[in-house]
C-alpha cells in the first residue's frame, strides 16, 4: 500500500501564500512566531470575517492540487491546528461566541463555507491557562454539503481551487480585533491498495470461502 503523500503547510517562515481577501475592513493576515513555532495569524474587527484569508488558486502547488483530487476520488481529510490566546483579545464583557471558518471553493464545486464552533461562550472567558488549542479535522467530500457540516467540498473535475480561513466573533462584546492562529494545514488523501495487495486480499478471501465450505 503506497504511503499517503500528505501536503502540509507548516507556516514555518511565511504565510504559505495566504493573503487578505474578502470584504473585511481592517483585516490582517500575517506570519507569526508563537512559542517558537511559525503560524498563520489572522486578526480582524469582531463580527463576520469568514473569507478574510485566501489561498488563491495561483498559490496551489501541483502536489496540493493532485492530493485534493485524490482525496475527492478516494476519500481524505483537511486538518489544521487552532490556537487562541487570551492575551490577544480585548473585551469588556465575555464574548458570547468565538468561532473560525474555512471555505472550500472550486470551478465546479462552488463555494462551501463552514463555521467551526468550539463551544467558546461567555462562560469560557478568561480562557483556562490563558489559551485554547485544538485540531480541526474535516472530511473531504464530493457530495453536496450541508450547512456548516465542517467538511471540505471539492469536485474531481475542478481545474482551479481556492481555500479560505476566517473569523466569526461576537461584535457586541469584543472591543478590539479578534486574533486566531492556524498551523499545520494538512490535505490528506486516503491510501489505496495496490493491485497486488488487492489480489492477495482477494486470495485470502477465497481461501476463507473454501475452508468454510469444507
Amino acid at each position: 500500500m503506497p504511503a499517503s503523500a500528505d501536503v502540509v503547510l507548516t507556516f514555518d517562515s511565511d504565510t504559505e501564500g495566504f493573503a487578505v481577501t474578502g470584504t473585511t475592513t481592517g483585516a490582517v493576515v500575517s506570519h507569526a512566531i508563537v512559542g517558537g513555532e511559525g503560524m498563520l495569524k489572522l486578526e480582524a474587527p469582531a463580527g463576520w470575517a469568514g473569507d478574510m484569508a485566501k489561498l488563491d488558486a495561483s498559490n496551489w502547488s501541483s502536489a496540493l492540487f493532485d492530493e485534493v483530487t485524490a482525496a475527492a476520488v478516494n476519500g481524505g481529510t483537511i486538518s489544521y491546528d487552532v490556537l487562541i490566546l487570551e492575551s490577544d483579545q480585548t473585551y469588556t464583557t465575555a464574548p458570547q461566541w468565538f468561532e473560525t471558518t474555512h471555505i472550500t471553493q472550486g470551478e465546479f464545486a462552488g463555494y462551501d463555507s463552514d463555521t467551526v464552533r468550539y463551544g467558546l461562550n461567555s462562560g469560557s472567558w478568561p480562557l483556562a491557562g490563558g489559551q485554547f488549542a485544538t485540531t480541526v479535522v474535516a472530511p473531504i467530500t464530493t457530495t453536496a454539503p450541508g450547512a456548516d457540516d465542517v467538511s471540505g467540498y471539492f469536485d474531481v473535475t475542478d481545474t482551479w481551487r481556492n481555500f479560505h480561513f476566517g473569523l466569526n466573533n461576537d461584535s457586541g462584546n469584543l472591543t478590539g480585533n479578534a486574533v486566531v492562529y492556524f498551523d499545520n494545514l494538512t490535505f490528506s488523501a486516503n491510501a489505496v491498495p495496490e493491485p497486488s495487495t488487492l489480489a492477495i486480499l482477494g486470495a485470502f478471501g477465497l481461501i476463507g470461502m473454501v475452508r468454510r465450505r469444507r
